[in-house]
């Protein structure tokens, strides 16, 4: 499917940045709460909703089913821009079985080969984009904004959320 006759482009990667760089370090558990744990479709889910895009669901195959019900799911790696969604595929056994494309783990890409995700060992890091595993394919979330739009975003973004990193300066 040709996605770019939707006319859409992933939110503006300094926004999702911003959003999911304030939760680096976070640990990760399945099923995790958000608050002091998360897993990789909250974590999508979250980084998402803060900056007004709604992905629906934090089961990340649910995810991927919505975007390729709405035609922004695809699989042209040479299409991938910063802050499209990268969906995996048979990372672990869910133990309800399988979803959309038997996907299983997902994360924002960053551009140059890296992506942004909850990982089981790392917590919220970035990681290369071949790290999880087999790649299913790509969401493309959200409208194209105006450059102003951004900026507004971008701004309400960073004051609500850039001062309460969660990560401590210690951390590492």
């Amino acid at each position: 499917a040709n996605i770019r006759s939707g006319g859409s482009a992933p939110p503006s990667w300094t926004l999702l940045k911003a959003a999911g760089d304030q939760q680096l370090g976070k640990p990760y558990k399945l099923g995790g709460d958000g608050n002091q744990t998360t897993d990789c479709g909250l974590f999508t889910l979250e980084t998402f909703e803060k900056v007004g895009v709604n992905l629906g669901s934090r089961d990340v195959s649910e995810q991927a089913r919505m975007l390729n019900d709405g035609g922004k799911y695809f699989t042209d790696r040479s299409q991938l821009q910063p802050g499209d969604l990268v969906f995996y595929k048979n990372t672990y056994q869910p133990p309800e079985g399988h979803g959309f494309q038997n996907i299983t783990h997902a994360g924002i890409y960053a551009g140059d080969g890296k992506i942004l995700h909850a990982g089981s060992t790392k917590g919220v890091s970035y990681t290369t984009i071949e790290a999880p595993g087999e790649i299913a394919g790509f969401g493309r979330a959200g409208k194209q904004l105006s450059t102003e739009e951004q900026n507004e975003l971008e701004t309400a973004v960073i004051s609500k959320f850039g001062k309460r990193k969660y990560v401590k300066d210690a951390a590492e």
